[in-house]
């Protein structure tokens, strides 16, 4: 694999894991809101915004507390580009922190259907 493509795993060990949650709970946002249960769409909102920032607390910490670990696998052995890994992900793991919020809010957007193009040409 090229050193970029690792960069890029490592990210998606922080991202993906949001944006699954975002497309179930859209999902069950969408099905409650259609059936008028509007406690059950806000409280599917705040458990998903919940549960996406702890978990992504909870990764953004073991993965800078390992970032000396990891880099240095992902760089094989490349020192410049191990610190050049760390330099980035630092960014990236304490954005990840408010991408689970707006996780929760795109689930919402989804769920209540107001994603939709009002273009009509």
């Amino acid at each position: 694999m090229e050193h970029w493509e690792y960069q890029i795993l490592l990210e998606e060990l922080q991202h993906h894991r949001k944006t699954d949650f975002q497309d179930g709970s859209s999902a069950i946002i969408s099905q409650n809101f259609g059936a008028g249960k509007y406690r059950r769409v806000l409280s599917a909102f705040y458990n998903t915004a919940i549960v996406n920032t702890v978990m992504g607390f909870i990764i953004c910490t073991a993965t800078l507390l390992g970032l000396d670990f990891l880099s240095n696998i992902f760089a094989g052995g490349d020192i410049h580009f191990a610190k050049m890994i760390k330099e980035v992900y630092r960014y990236e793991a304490v954005g990840s922190l408010f991408l689970g919020v707006n996780a929760a809010v795109m689930s919402l957007l989804y769920g209540l259907g107001k994603t939709k193009d009002n273009d009509d040409s």
